[in-house]
């Protein structure tokens, strides 16, 4: 989806997507559980490891 489409929709739709996220904290984890809960098909997060 690009810029001018997703400034359109309410929200990104991860319904049966495959989502990553990148980043290890707590806004992470939101957006884990926020993927999930609107029907995200897999969920991976990713960070560096240091």
């Amino acid at each position: 989806m690009g810029l001018a489409a997703s400034a359109q929709e309410p929200y990104v739709n991860t319904a049966g997507l495959n989502v990553v996220v990148l980043g290890g904290g707590d806004t992470a984890m939101d957006c884990v559980r926020t993927a999930l809960r609107h029907g995200a098909r897999q969920v991976t997060c990713a960070l560096s490891a240091r």
